[in-house]
């Protein structure tokens, strides 16, 4: 009995010896692999689920954990049906989720060929290890520690590098002017200005916002240089236009290089700028695939939050799936919210966009931040992706529009009422900590959305008026003019100049500008201002049926005309006051023939050479 006894315990331990072995090799292989075809299938980025650095070791944490407890499932059921082959049972699930997983991160095959693969792949492991199971298990055996440790040495020194990055940036700034107000800048991505009831629209989609801009300079015509994320934000960071930076696109990795730059270090972004004026600089991102320190995102800003750990953990494919199911089973769900899980929202998977991040974990991770350090003043570039699609029930709090069933509009406004409301509560939580007075707050947008216009839906599919006006909102208590309306169309590129200019820095050198100072200084029409300029390059993995699938395309916006210029297509004029919705274009009336040729040439003669960069100001970015 007791023989018995102790080879049943010696079965168990080489049970749960093999799923240790193996999920922890499996999670160093899926770690190192989810980041080499991350870079080898980086022509499909935006269809992604992206990773960085941490998952070399939280993938091995997490299937450890998955692999335990199916052994110690294994072992309960081969008590109850003792002729199971324990260990020959466990070498063949481990060996078929190992194949399976490093198949199926590849994106390469279907989901069934991977799973028939790595199945096969695992019976013939078995039948190996049958003959060769004590040498096997010395492997194991001795391997085992020296892999955790691996991971262990991972972690720590990827944890202590960011800690010391930081640790060492701060020690080097200069110091700080006193009474250095605090800047913070707040990116809504995918927020049209007029579906804010602050820029008259007729639901009351944004109370916190409309209380802001009462008090504040808002620009009614502001234009966004693109109609997406990344040639936006690095037009917002660097003050530049899209054919000078350009981050029009996601440019080939290299698999053994650094990450990708998208954004170049040819010019100075704001936190550069600001770090040389002794401001400790942050960024935090909504949206991990466009605004990321993978494309360049990350400079200028001591202290970058993209992916972070808890997340990182759903982007494992074993997390995955198992969001997935929670997702399709609503009663699982429930059972887990009543057991204390009761934010699972920040785990929904939202298709091609990957693991969708909710504005109060901007709000709790910016004020984490802020909390750290009050001997110096902050900039703070914050980017919320609540009002970005897919649109639908399970993507607002409150539901305040939809009821649960509505339209894509009406979804939509339920994203911007979630948006207005975590606004609200990171304003107050400003106010309570005594930085309202102090704190100089720019509102934004990176573009818009199309919801049906013209035929088409989201956005990076053209350039008409709902993708690239966006709300533009300048506030500091005591310092700068409330209640004032600029109608001037000004492009938001100007971001970086106008803070500069705010801040007693101004410098065209540095960033071109023109700040946007002068407008709310003096009121009134400005006819010398320049016009704003937006960009969209040829997407290739476009629907056939959007414009810039076929070519690049150029528009132009004055006080009365939009010129889009398509380069297969060619010109587009529109009259945009009198005709909102774009529906009747000018280009082919003769009496509009003198606008359409002049702003062409104004375009031409624009993006024919890069505005000039002084060394000076180059070397702020180096």
């Amino acid at each position: 009995m007791e023989d018995t006894f102790a080879k049943s315990e010696e079965r168990w331990q080489s049970a749960l010896l093999i799923a240790a072995w193996f999920a922890v090799v499996t999670g160093i292989c899926e770690g190192l692999g989810l980041l080499l075809f991350q870079r080898i299938n980086s022509a499909n980025w935006g269809k992604m689920v992206h990773v960085s650095i941490p998952i070399v070791w939280i993938a091995p944490i997490l299937d450890f954990g998955i692999f335990i407890v199916l052994a110690l499932a294994l072992i309960a059921v081969s008590r109850i049906f003792p002729r199971i082959p324990l260990t020959k049972t466990a070498a063949l699930i481990y060996a078929s989720f190992m194949v399976y997983i490093g198949l199926a991160l590849t994106e390469r095959l279907t989901y069934h060929a991977d799973l028939l693969l790595g199945i096969g792949a695992g019976v013939a492991f078995s039948r190996w290890f049958v003959n060769h199971q004590k040498p096997a298990l010395r492997v194991f055996r001795t391997t085992l520690p020296w892999l955790i440790a691996v991971v262990l040495l991972a972690l720590s020194a990827g944890e202590g590098r960011d800690w010391w990055r930081e640790h060492s940036a701060l020690a080097k700034l200069p110091p700080a002017a006193s009474g250095s107000p605090n800047v913070l800048v707040i990116v809504i991505d995918t927020l049209r200005a007029d579906h804010l009831s602050a820029y008259g629209y007729s639901r009351p989609t944004s109370p916190n916002i409309d209380q802001l801009a009462r008090q504040a300079v808002v620009f009614d015509n502001a234009i966004a240089p693109s109609s997406w994320t990344l040639p936006s934000h690095a037009s917002m960071l660097t003050g530049r236009y899209t054919y000078e930076h350009g981050a029009d696109s996601v440019k080939p990795m290299s698999l053994l290089g650094h990450d990708l730059q998208a954004l170049n270090t040819r010019y100075p972004t704001l936190g550069e700028a600001l770090e040389q004026h002794g401001y400790r600089t942050a960024g935090f991102a909504g949206n991990r695939i466009f605004f990321s320190r993978h494309l360049g995102m990350g400079r200028g800003f001591t202290h970058f939050e993209d992916f972070n750990t808890r997340d990182m953990f759903s982007r494992t494919l074993l997390g995955r799936k198992f969001v997935t199911l929670l997702l399709n089973h609503d009663k699982l769900r429930m059972l887990l919210a009543r057991i204390g899980f009761h934010s699972l929202d920040h785990l929904l998977m939202v298709g091609e966009e990957g693991l969708r991040k909710q504005g109060w974990e901007i709000n709790q991770s910016v004020l984490t931040w802020i909390d750290r350090d009050h001997a110096r003043p902050f900039f703070a570039f914050l980017n919320y992706y609540d009002v970005h699609g897919p649109y639908g029930p399970m993507h607002s709090v409150g539901r305040k529009f939809s009821h649960g069933q509505g339209t894509a509009v009406d979804y939509y406004d339920d994203g911007v009422a979630d948006m207005d409301g975590y606004i609200g509560d990171l304003l107050h939580q400003l106010d309570q900590r005594g930085l309202t007075q102090n704190t100089l707050i720019i509102f934004t947008s990176d573009h818009g959305e199309l919801l049906g216009e013209h035929g088409m839906v989201g956005h990076r599919n053209a350039l008409y008026l709902p993708l690239i006006r966006v709300p533009f909102i300048v506030s500091k208590p005591g310092s700068l003019p409330t209640g004032v309306r600029v109608e001037t169309p000004v492009t938001i590129s100007a971001l970086p100049a106008t803070v500069m200019e705010i801040l007693g820095w101004g410098d065209q050198a540095l960033f071109p500008g023109p700040s946007l100072v002068e407008l709310w200084k003096h009121s009134g029409p400005r006819p010398d201002w320049p016009y704003p300029l937006s960009e969209l390059a040829r997407f290739v993995y476009s629907k056939p049926e959007w414009p810039c699938h076929y070519g690049s395309m150029q528009s132009m916006v004055t006080d009365k005309w939009q010129y889009i210029f398509h380069e297969k297509f060619g010109a587009e004029l529109y009259d945009w006051h009198a005709d909102e919705a774009e529906t009747d274009s000018k280009a082919k009336n003769p009496d509009d023939q003198a606008v359409m040729q002049g702003l062409a040439e104004r375009v031409k003669d624009l993006t024919a050479s890069p505005r000039k960069i002084s060394r000076e100001a180059a070397r702020v970015g180096n």
